[in-house]
């Protein structure tokens, strides 16, 4: 009987040092989990972008961005969409996308996806963001903000 119960004892160990010691994964946002500002109204801001919210790998679902256009009028599908603006820094240029309201990030992964580069034309030039995982900054903006490496 001790035997049996030195082997239960064991198990349990070993089972509940697995169990607890696995992390527990966050949801992933969708367009309706947060909102985007709209951008400044200066004369610094020239050029303005809108992109629709999800994930090309997830057929526009999903936290992302999986197309756009720099066209205000052009309806995106009446799809949710963000609004960016280019922001050249001294570190290179990027489109920044402030977040309106802060992510809950007890409850969900804030970083961004963008699977594919998405390439913007207006005026005669050529924008491209670049994919990849991108997480909010909050220097500038209390609820976090977006910069997507840019390529020109």
């Amino acid at each position: 009987m001790k035997k049996l119960v030195a082997i239960f004892s064991l198990c349990m160990l070993v089972f509940s040092s697995f169990a607890f010691g696995q992390s527990e994964k966050k949801a992933e946002l969708s367009a309706s989990d947060v909102s985007f500002s709209s951008p400044p109204t200066s004369s610094l801001v020239e050029i303005k972008i809108h992109l629709v919210i999800g994930r090309v790998s997830k057929g526009c679902l999903g936290f992302g961005f999986c197309g756009g256009t720099a066209d205000a009028e052009v309806n995106l599908k009446n799809a949710n969409s963000a609004e960016g603006y280019l922001e050249n820094t001294k570190n290179g240029n990027y489109f920044r996308f402030d977040l309106a309201t802060a992510i809950d990030t007890s409850k969900f992964d804030s970083t961004l996806y963008i699977d594919k580069d998405i390439t913007i034309v207006q005026d005669g030039s050529k924008y491209t963001l670049l994919a990849g995982a991108y997480t909010p900054k909050f220097g500038n903006n209390k609820n976090g903000s977006y910069y997507i490496t840019l390529k020109k």
